[in-house]
């Protein structure tokens, strides 16, 4: 994919990274340290403007994903890990820590039924490969 996507750039395209996570995934902590943590190993290998949407959001809770959204990652796993081995939750916490203190995971929602919703995706795209400009 980087030899494509530097192919692709050489070309004179403009190229963006899109990463979609679905929005089942956000609401479980293990699943959700996986996307981030996968989000960032194609940030880090494409060396591409990224955008990270979370999908699906028309048939999953809008107003809980949001909520964990504007959580702090390391508070979001230890709020909803209380269950797993203690050294498991402190390795959570720690990848929830670095995701925070590195600010490099954010996410938009994308809802198919919501124009609003579509329009966001497609200007977090526009604005990262910073066309029109």
């Amino acid at each position: 994919m980087h030899n494509l996507a530097d192919l692709l750039v050489m070309w004179g395209f403009r190229v963006v990274s899109v990463y979609l996570l679905d929005a089942l995934f956000v609401l479980e902590p293990t699943k959700f340290i996986s996307g981030c943590m996968l989000s960032l190993s194609c940030m880090i290998n494409l060396e591409l403007p990224h955008v990270n949407v979370i999908t699906k959001c028309d048939i999953a809770d809008k107003e809980q994903i949001a909520a964990i959204l504007e959580m702090e990652g390391a508070q979001f796993i230890s709020s909803l890990d209380k269950s797993s081995n203690p050294k498991m939750q402190r390795f959570s916490r720690a990848i929830g820590s670095v995701i925070d203190d590195y600010m490099m995971v954010s996410f938009v929602m994308l809802d198919i039924t919501d124009e609003d919703s579509i329009e966001e995706v497609l200007n977090r795209t526009d604005h990262a490969i910073q066309y029109g400009r």
